[in-house]
């Protein structure tokens, strides 16, 4: 396939230079793997009352027995659970697409910048479910898997351990229904070859628990130097109840006048685009296992 080549002026190291030609630049390919995919997806197109804060009741919070019919014996089953959910607070989703005035297309502009966020949804529910630091600075009550209360805690010595204590914790929990495995996306390199499979978007474990190596999970402020986690450090890889993921539609700033968007100190544009999100859990089950690799 041939690709389209423009003719026009592109910044290039501080300056605009003249350019023989401006091809297409490759789409936005976001990885298949990633908690909008492995998510329940309830949001609902007509109804948006969940941007303004949501709760509910678990399913998962009754009491189990086993019976007998006639003699009215009855056997209780342990349905270990952390509680009910929390009240959640959506939080808004944010790209900035910056270029030169120079023949500005606010059409185009516009259309990157929604793009971009489109593509990034699900880096940026990952951040924040994995460090919380919106909901810490604002004062919201939603959980996010690094908090240090409300956490059972284990250790393990292995990444396979390590998934092992997940499925049994999950399988304590409740019902014993399904559940999610959360870990930085490095650690997808040492995970157990036998132990999972593959079914379109989603990596599974026997037991069918969803195993998420999020792009944004594992990550912590830019002032911090070198990366995330080393591979020979410790690190942690949560199990969580089935998320829920809601998401508005995407909106683009501005709709109308260009002029809006015009930085007059640099002679640029700036689109944006936004979109209300939030990612759940209900909060039943929530464990920590602290783990190393040792390469």
């Amino acid at each position: 396939m041939t690709a389209t080549v423009e003719f026009g002026i592109v910044p290039m190291g501080g300056a605009l230079v003249a350019a023989a030609g401006v091809s297409v630049p490759p789409p936005l390919t976001p990885s298949p793997v990633n908690l909008l995919r492995s998510s329940r997806n309830p949001s609902d197109a007509s109804d948006v009352r969940w941007e303004q804060g949501f709760a509910y009741l678990p399913m998962g919070n009754g009491e189990m027995n086993i019976d007998d019919a006639c003699a009215g014996d009855n056997i209780g089953v342990p349905v270990d659970k952390k509680g009910v959910a929390t009240f959640w607070t959506p939080y808004l989703l944010s790209t900035k697409y910056t270029c030169s005035a120079m023949g500005a297309d606010l059409a185009e502009h516009q259309q990157r910048a929604q793009g971009l966020l489109d593509a990034a949804t699900p880096k940026l529910l990952e951040y924040e479910l994995w460090n919380g630091l919106l909901t810490k600075a604002a004062g919201y009550q939603n959980l996010y898997l690094e908090q240090a209360t409300g956490v059972d805690a284990y250790t393990a010595t292995s990444v396979v351990e390590a998934i092992a204590i997940c499925e049994s914790y999950l399988s304590q929990m409740s019902y014993g229904g399904r559940g999610m495995i959360h870990m930085p996306a490095w650690v997808s390199a040492y995970l157990p070859a036998g132990g999972m499979r593959r079914e379109g978007n989603l990596i599974l474990t026997i037991r069918d628990t969803i195993v998420l190596p999020g792009a944004g999970y594992g990550h912590y402020p830019a002032s911090q130097s070198g990366p995330p986690v080393a591979p020979t450090g410790s690190f942690n890889i949560y199990a969580t109840g089935i998320t829920d993921v809601r998401t508005g539609p995407i909106i683009p700033w501005p709709e109308g006048d260009v002029n809006l968007a015009l930085n007059r100190a640099t002679n640029t544009v700036d689109t944006r685009a936004y979109r209300m999100a939030c990612a759940s859990w209900d909060g039943i089950a929530f464990a920590r296992v602290a783990t190393t690799i040792t390469l």
